[in-house]
């Protein structure tokens, strides 16, 4: 049976997908959709409208998805084969600007390196670096790798005093320690990075429908840094209410996998006392994400696909989930 009527793009940023010679646009919450041939190839470039972060700069790529009579037979990036359409996410590329910048410091502060107040002067130049000036002695530069931005400070950590980064790279938010041989003794990226009640505290974002994210706390000895808590809630925000049966199908799916579902919200009474969390997670089997089906559906249906591994053509297991007065009265595989 042939497949593959139609590529529908998608993007968490705005870019430009050139086809054909025409130049269309593609930002998030609109998707394009490209009629194609049930055999042959799709090439097209694609391109960021905007600036990327730390001085980078857009380049365009370009891209080629060839089909099969089953569908997608070979992509040069990352595609969802749903049997009927084929999905896919444009993630633009960025190379760093080879301009050379002037060096702009970011921050400076005082703490003990050895035995000897320095001076630490955190700055810019081509990536982040750190100044340390021993009293009395010569000043000595460390990088530290990508930032845009950064601030300094001192914290004590048991019996050791450290200095802490906290950086700016891209979207994320990066956090450095270096105990008093100006050693990295802890170094990590997340969306939101900072020391609170004297521990190391990591939250990311888990891209849930309603906003959950994950908060892991760590804390610093002689010894190195452990694990002393992780767990999931809304620490960035309040919660989110899904607002349509695909955002409410999708929120079922998504906690399921993080273990947080409780097997009660949006069912219908009927499903709810014939099923819970348990039954549910050994119907959905193992899976390591999720996403709505991308094209339109009927009225009180809605199409979520459970994805596995890491390949550039995945092809989802579909779970059709039925809905009446907005409860889910029903769910099944294709």
């Amino acid at each position: 049976m042939e497949r593959a009527a139609a590529v529908i793009f998608t993007s968490q940023e705005e870019c430009c997908v050139f086809v054909s010679g025409t130049a269309f646009r593609v930002a998030p919450g609109e998707p394009l959709i490209i009629p194609v041939s049930r055999s042959g190839e799709m090439v097209f470039t694609l391109w960021s409208i905007n600036d990327g972060a730390d001085a980078a700069i857009p380049v365009p790529v370009l891209h080629r998805i060839a089909f099969g009579k089953d569908g997608a037979a070979s992509a040069s990036l990352a595609v969802v084969d749903w049997q009927d359409v084929i999905e896919v996410e444009l993630v633009p590329a960025y190379a760093l600007s080879q301009t050379a910048q002037t060096p702009v410091s970011l921050d400076k502060t005082e703490y003990f390196y050895g035995e000897q107040r320095a001076a630490a002067e955190l700055y810019r130049d081509g990536g982040l670096r750190l100044a340390l000036t021993p009293r009395g002695g010569e000043t000595f530069s460390l990088s530290l790798g990508a930032g845009s931005d950064g601030r300094l400070s001192v914290v004590d950590a048991g019996s050791s005093r450290l200095l802490t980064v906290t950086a700016v790279h891209g979207k994320k938010q990066r956090l450095i320690l270096l105990n008093s041989k100006a050693e990295t003794v802890f170094d990590a990226e997340a969306d939101e990075a900072h020391i609170e009640d004297g521990c190391i505290a990591l939250i990311t974002n888990l891209g849930t429908v309603k906003g959950h994210s994950r908060k892991e706390r760590y804390t610093y000895s002689n010894a190195g840094t452990r694990l002393i808590s992780s767990e999931i809630g809304f620490f960035t925000s309040t919660g989110i209410s899904p607002g349509t049966d695909a955002e409410k199908a999708l929120s079922v799916v998504q906690e399921i996998r993080l273990g947080i579902y409780d097997g009660w919200e949006f069912l219908a009474d009927e499903l709810a006392s014939s099923v819970g969390a348990d039954s549910l997670r050994e119907y959905f089997g193992e899976y390591d994400g999720e996403r709505i089906y991308p094209a339109e559906e009927q009225t009180g249906k809605a199409t979520v696909g459970l994805t596995s591994g890491n390949g550039r053509i995945v092809t989802p297991r579909r779970l059709v989930f039925e809905f009446s007065e907005g409860l889910i009265t029903d769910i099944r595989e294709l």
